[in-house]
């Protein structure tokens, strides 16, 4: 692997104040969502007891229509979330990879926004932008993921679904690996920017690729070991003794899980193919043929150049 984690570890470490930040939103995320389950589910178990036997049917389906409601709102502050958390944190994280200081506390969370405000003036232009590389990406990977219905060998088939699926889960983070490249280069025209580093990320494909495939086995390894020893005491308690409290420890135990895993990994993970890619374009120029071959694959990618072109 072409990456350090002892300086990915080193990377997330400095910027600390956002992994608070992080913790923070995260926590009041999952408690948003347990509380809009639980009483969604109150609710329905409420109503269901008009109907006999209509209890249980009730609180599944108020648990549901609740999950529902909380999804609703939190889609709608994505773009807010987008912007303070993921996008000062990038820029926080390229800082400190590129050696640069960094202002100590909670100063550094205003600081590294400021850095993303020179870059993106709006945050509608952040949050578009987002969207636009996540669908490129989305449209490249498509292609292989799509090879894999056209392929009636059922060993061919089944390794092919592998290759997507690895593919799926390896360029997750790609978005914040173009944002990186933004703030790394000081962009003034971030759709020209993100479509230059999607060529170069194209590129290299094939060595971003093998250590995103590493990265992804060992999270997935650490992963299952944090949720075995945060779950696990509280899972197995809720399946001895079944008690309204059991549940409830089940809760907050799978919704501290969720806040560790979202606001430690996810960042590390970035540390970690932010060293792999700025290591690999290191003297590169965007490649036309790449472009052209891009621009045929994903109409998204398009979009990007005709938003530069716009921009310009």
């Amino acid at each position: 692997m072409s990456f350090s984690i002892l300086r990915a570890m080193g990377l997330v470490l400095r910027t600390w104040p956002f992994i608070v930040l992080r913790i923070a939103i995260s926590s009041l995320i999952g408690l948003a969502y347990v509380f809009a389950i639980g009483a969604g589910a109150g609710i329905g178990w409420a109503v269901g007891r008009a109907w006999e036997d209509m209890s249980p049917l009730g609180a599944l389906a108020g648990g549901f229509i609740g999950f529902c409601v909380a999804w609703g709102v939190f889609l709608w502050l994505r773009a807010w979330l987008v912007y303070f958390v993921k996008a000062g944190h990038v820029a926080a994280l390229t800082l400190a990879l590129a050696g640069e200081p960094l202002p100590l506390a909670f100063g550094q969370v205003g600081y590294a926004l400021g850095v993303v405000r020179e870059r993106f003036l709006e945050i509608n232009a952040l949050f578009v932008l987002d969207q636009l590389v996540r669908a490129a990406v989305a449209g490249v990977t498509g292609v292989l993921s799509g090879m894999a219905s056209f392929t009636r060998v059922p060993v061919l088939e089944g390794l092919m679904a592998f290759i997507s699926g690895v593919l799926q889960t390896s360029t997750q983070f790609v978005d914040e690996i173009i944002l990186a490249y933004n703030v790394r280069n000081q962009s003034k025209d971030p759709w020209r920017t993100a479509q230059d580093a999607l060529v170069l990320y194209a590129q290299n494909g094939w060595t971003i690729l093998g250590n995103a495939i590493g990265l992804t086995v060992l999270t997935a390894v650490v992963g299952i070991f944090l949720l075995v020893i945060i779950i696990g005491p509280a899972g197995a308690w809720a399946f001895y003794v079944q008690t309204p409290e059991s549940y409830v420890a089940l809760a907050v135990s799978a919704v501290a899980a969720f806040v560790f895993l979202s606001a430690i990994m996810e960042p590390f993970c970035i540390a970690c193919l932010m060293q792999v890619f700025f290591t690999a374009i290191e003297g590169e120029t965007p490649d036309p043929a790449w472009r052209q071959r891009l621009s045929g694959v994903s109409s998204k990618f398009e979009e990007l150049g005709r938003r530069a072109a716009a921009s310009f």
